[in-house]
């Protein structure tokens, strides 16, 4: 199992922009939608690729870091 620890990030720095790049949230999202349609989906942790798991049930687990959505 892969743990995820994230830091509530204060503001920004003057005159330092925000990150632009996809929300955490989007991640796991997009994946768990790919795996629901039983397809391959980008691991939210390390960008490898997840397999669907061959349960019924909708899940999968990366081939290059080892985490699962469950």
């Amino acid at each position: 199992m892969t743990t995820l620890l994230v830091e509530r990030a204060g503001r920004p720095a003057p005159g330092v922009e925000p990150s632009r790049g996809p929300t955490l949230e989007r991640l796991v999202s997009d994946a768990w939608e790919d795996l629901t349609r039983r397809a391959p989906a980008t691991c939210p942790v390390c960008g490898g690729e997840m397999s669907p798991s061959a349960s019924a049930a909708p899940a999968g687990a990366c081939s290059t870091c080892g985490s699962e959505l469950t």
